[in-house]
């Protein structure tokens, strides 16, 4: 039976989801240790405003984690982040769905997230939970690729 847990990220975590974004993501595109550092100096405070961001747990390993900046009625998710191990058995999605929930607690209303273009999974994941593409950002990311910048109102 698969044990599933999801927590809030701490100042403690920033070593292994900095490990798991290198595994996640090429060089060029993820962040280094120093801007994890600084993204998760106040992580979680209690205040409805800044950075929250939680992890999800397989049978006691992390598998994955996701990050989002939240302003009064909007969020931009900053990165979702599953081990290759992982992916295509809703890991995602149920991080996603987790801190959709968070945040219409936390009074948002709009979620905002940019995606490679040529991110076909993660798009469909996106589109699958009701994201909609407002407009592409010609050269977004490293090697000239595009990104879709996507809305979902919750």
């Amino acid at each position: 039976m698969t044990k599933i847990n999801l927590r809030k990220i701490t100042r403690d975590d920033t070593e292994e989801i900095h490990r798991i974004d290198s595994i996640c993501f090429p060089a060029d595109i993820a962040y280094t240790f120093t801007e994890f550092l600084y993204l998760l100096r106040h992580i979680n405070q209690p205040c409805t405003r800044g950075i929250k961001g939680f992890i999800i747990e397989v049978n006691s390993k992390t598998s994955g984690f996701i990050i989002a900046r939240q302003n009064k009625k909007h969020s931009e998710i900053i990165t979702v982040d599953i081990l290759p191990e992982f992916r295509h058995k809703g890991y995602g999605e149920k991080l996603l769905n987790f801190m959709e929930q968070f945040l219409t607690k936390n009074m948002v209303k709009y979620i905002f997230l940019e995606v490679a273009v040529n991110n076909e999974p993660a798009i469909n994941l996106y589109r699958k939970l009701g994201y909609q593409i407002l407009k592409e950002i010609d050269a977004y990311y490293p090697g000239n690729i595009s990104a879709f910048v996507m809305k979902k109102k919750i």
